[in-house]
Parts: C-alpha cells; structure tokens; sequence
C-alpha cells in the first residue's frame, strides 16, 4: 500500500500522512489491530478515510465498517 499514493485533498497534512504511511507499514508486517489517537480538531475522520481509499485502491480491502458516534461525523465521512 505504500506505493499507493495517499489523497492530499483529502488528508493534506504532514502528520495525517505520516499516520497513514505507519499504518500501512505496521500492515504489511503483519498487524491487524492498530489504534490512531489524536486530538479534537486534527482530522481523524479525514485521515481514515484517505487510510481507506488507499487500502481499496491497493487491492487490500473489499468492503469496510465505518462506525462513528455522531451524524455529523458520519456526514463528513461520507462525502
């Protein structure tokens, strides 16, 4: 997936593409259970969902489970 390039209109920011490069480094070694924490405001949806398209476009993914807590997030998720 690293060669995948990640969607800077999407998830423009150094740290947001930082995350999802390690993500996808600790997936190729194998892990399949990971945790982002970040802070209010930083762009977790965004960067979940830059994470997501690169797994489709990567042939990883087929389907995904999207769960958020409130509409709004869901909203921004969504588009």
């Amino acid at each position: 997936p690293l060669t995948i390039p990640i969607d800077d209109r999407i998830a423009g920011r150094d740290y947001q593409r930082e995350c999802i490069d390690t993500l996808c480094r600790e997936i190729k070694q194998g892990r399949r259970k990971l945790l982002v924490e970040m802070a209010t405001g930083t762009g977790k949806t965004r960067m979940a969902a830059a994470f997501i398209k690169r797994l489709f476009e990567a042939g990883l993914v087929s389907r995904v489970l999207f769960l958020v807590d409130r509409i709004a997030l869901a909203k921004q998720a969504e588009d």
